[in-house]
């Protein structure tokens, strides 16, 4: 996902005609989460969905599983939608909240730069993540 979120940034014939159909929504909503150009659907989820389970000499995922994945995977991306921080509530202190992936990609739509991975490891080391973190460290975070 990051790899293809990034180019669709950086490569302005894919932004200008793949990736700004999903960033009509300037602050974060659920349904932003969804609302994409079909092209981009494939490349950024079908295929590195289906990459999960098809990895050569791995044994295949047991469909229970798989499910759940999905369905997790699908919950943290409204959520990074939502436009609704949940930091600190009991839910998140448990592990079942995204509050730092919610304020992360909410800043990316925000200012439409950085933060292109669903987690915050590859932009960590891909440098990606530098404005957002010097935002924090401006605000005492």
């Amino acid at each position: 996902f990051y790899t293809v979120h990034r180019l669709m940034h950086e490569v302005p014939f894919l932004y200008r005609t793949i990736h700004k159909k999903h960033h009509e929504f300037i602050g974060s909503v659920s349904v932003a989460a969804e609302y994409s150009h079909p092209v981009e659907d494939i490349l950024a989820a079908v295929i590195p969905t289906l990459g999960i389970f098809l990895v050569p000499g791995l044994p295949p995922m047991h469909p229970l599983f798989a499910f759940v994945w999905i369905a997790a995977r699908s919950a943290e991306t409204y959520e990074a939608h939502s436009g609704y921080c949940f930091h600190n509530t009991l839910l998140q202190r448990l592990g079942l909240l995204h509050s730092s992936h919610m304020a992360f990609h909410d800043f990316h739509h925000t200012i439409n730069k950085g933060n292109y991975g669903t987690s915050l490891l590859w932009d960590y080391l891909l440098g990606t993540d530098t404005i957002y973190t010097t935002k924090l460290a401006a605000a005492g975070v």
